[in-house]
């Protein structure tokens, strides 16, 4: 039996959420995760020497932006970070996947009340049940050859509720056919830092400006870089 493990992160601002996955076997992602928590540490080590605040967390979106453990960098030094991080993850496949949804023609469509908790409550449950879905139409099926099983990983604290509901009612859909294929046991985070925390603002940014509602993309390792 192969088993996966699939991290899922999301990346929102005002007009665009998207909700990302990358997907391995877990055997690779226990040395994926070596070499990037050594990447970081290796900095740490740098940073510490020169007096600077360390990268207790790393998120994408902070270091993009130099703000958090990143205030103060300067682009160089963010644009090698990346580079250094990106090296980490070469010799790995990484299967990707991204939803994006037009906030603003969303609340059209689906009028919530205006808090904005309550309407990105309702785009973590559509999301998650997407991504679940489309999982196992185009992955499960391949890993049924081999018995594999898919560990569903949600990183982020302020909604994971709506996400594990999300996935219970996925798996208790009667036309659902592959939850054998699927285990929520990773549902309660992953530690300290991982690779998959580039995902979501990578996908944001290959989606912005897209005029659909909703639109789906592939994020490749190429995608995963600091923009200027």
């Amino acid at each position: 039996m192969t088993f996966y493990r699939a991290h899922i992160d999301e990346s929102y601002n005002d007009d665009v959420f998207v909700l990302s996955c990358a997907m391995t076997e877990a055997a690779d992602w226990f040395y994926l995760t070596y070499r990037w928590e050594r990447c970081i540490e290796q900095w740490n080590k740098r940073l510490a020497k020169e007096g600077r605040p360390i990268i207790e967390r790393y998120w994408a979106a902070d270091c993009s932006n130099r703000y958090g453990a990143f205030r103060g960098w300067s682009p160089q030094e963010q644009k090698e970070f990346t580079s250094d991080l990106l090296k980490s993850l070469r010799g790995y496949e990484l299967d990707t996947k991204a939803f994006g949804i037009d906030l603003k023609q969303f609340r059209k469509i689906f009028p919530v009340e205006a808090s904005k908790r309550n309407y990105l409550q309702l785009v973590y449950g559509m999301m998650t049940k997407s991504l679940l879905y489309t999982l196992a139409d185009e992955d499960c099926p391949k890993f049924a050859a081999v018995g594999g099983s898919i560990s569903f990983i949600h990183d982020r604290l302020p909604y994971r509720g709506v996400v594990a509901e999300a996935f219970k009612q996925v798996m208790g859909d009667p036309g659902f056919e592959h939850r054998e294929c699927f285990t929520n046991d990773g549902l309660n985070g992953v530690g300290r830092v991982h690779p998959a925390a580039n995902c979501g603002p990578a996908s944001l940014r290959k989606l912005q400006g897209r005029a659909s509602t909703v639109a789906t993309t592939e994020a490749t390792a190429q995608d995963f870089t600091i923009a200027d």
